[in-house]
């Protein structure tokens, strides 16, 4: 396994990857430490859209099982100062793009526990209240347009 290490190093560094890692540690929050398909697909296009490889993404879905909150406020952290200001809102965008993940799954089924978790992880981003809720609000705005959208 520290063969392995060695031979990724270059993933540690990558923006991308922590991005996708956090995406995948906040998935698993809603079932217990296990990915659903509908996540898991998810993740995937959202991988390639960032550009990882099949392995590479499979190399984060694999590490994303070690993380914890201590883990998750640090790279967050690092996240941050490697955006320097690149995505202006990042903070907003991650927990958006969380609920985006989790919601996957069936958000209204699901809802109270999507958003329990977008809050808690919202708050280790240091965003405030208001804040977490704007971005709520943004998502379930979305989410029933597009319901609307989609009978029409």
């Amino acid at each position: 396994n520290d063969n392995l290490d060695v031979r990724w190093t270059y993933l540690y560094h990558s923006f991308d990857f922590k991005y996708m890692l956090l995406l995948c540690f906040v998935c698993r929050c809603l079932n217990k430490g296990e990915l659903t398909e509908s996540h898991h697909a998810k993740l995937g296009e959202s991988a390639k859209i960032r550009q990882l490889t099949d392995e590479e993404f499979a190399i984060c879905v694999e590490k994303s099982m070690g993380l914890n909150c201590h883990h998750v406020g640090e790279t967050l952290s690092i996240l941050s100062s490697q955006n320097d200001n690149y995505y202006v809102n990042f903070e907003r965008m991650i927990v958006y793009d969380c609920l985006v993940h989790l919601a996957s799954d069936g958000f209204e089924q699901r809802r109270l526990e999507i958003l329990r978790i977008c809050s808690q992880f919202g708050t280790v981003n240091k965003l405030s209240p208001v804040e977490i809720a704007c971005v709520i609000q943004m998502y379930e705005t979305e989410y029933q347009l597009l319901n609307v959208y989609r009978h029409l």
